[in-house]
């Protein structure tokens, strides 16, 4: 853990809130892509997670934020969806050059993959033990016999039937 000695970096934001100086930068998470999670510690008391990505460009990440968050505004704009409080949960993306950024981290989400890799496990659709030395047992055979996007379609897509409707199944059991 280190802290800026002299002087504070200033965390930008709209004029109507209050300034939120950086007090403390924290390392925190490095893996083989050297993505390091990093956690701003703000003159407010408040932690502030982002995860620093090299090698990525996150300009279309962040025009993606600017379309959500004006889908945000849009949906606010009506009793109805604003009744049911629909919105799309956004995140910060601060592109510093071409290829690399910060995305801030968002707790308790989940990725697609650990969410679908969950539902095969339990409709017994997937082993990691077993399924993935299949899969690269497939790859193998058919290396140079076939175009990959074929024997993807052919071979392994045949092994995952579409079961992402399960999770909205699951999580939103009440209809809107």
């Amino acid at each position: 853990m280190f802290s800026f000695c002299k002087g504070c970096v200033q965390l930008c934001g709209l004029s109507k809130h209050p300034t939120v100086w950086i007090r403390m930068m924290q390392p925190y998470i490095s893996n083989l892509i050297a993505k390091i999670k990093i956690i701003l510690l703000g003159s407010d008391g408040l932690e502030r997670p982002f995860l620093c990505k090299p090698k990525d460009d996150l300009r279309k990440d962040a025009r993606m934020m600017e379309f959500t968050a004006t889908i945000n505004r849009l949906l606010s704009k009506y009793p109805e969806s604003r009744r049911r409080k629909l919105y799309i949960r956004t995140f910060a993306v601060v592109p510093l050059t071409e290829d690399c950024g910060l995305v801030e981290w968002v707790p308790h989400t989940r990725g697609l993959r650990q969410i679908l890799q969950d539902i095969y496990i339990t409709c017994g659709k997937f082993d990691c033990q077993k399924t993935n030395p299949q899969i690269k047992r497939i790859y193998d055979q058919c290396q140079g016999k076939m175009p990959e996007d074929v024997m993807l379609k052919d071979k392994i897509l045949p092994m995952f039937p579409p079961i992402f409707h399960k999770w909205f199944l699951t999580t939103f059991s009440e209809p809107a």
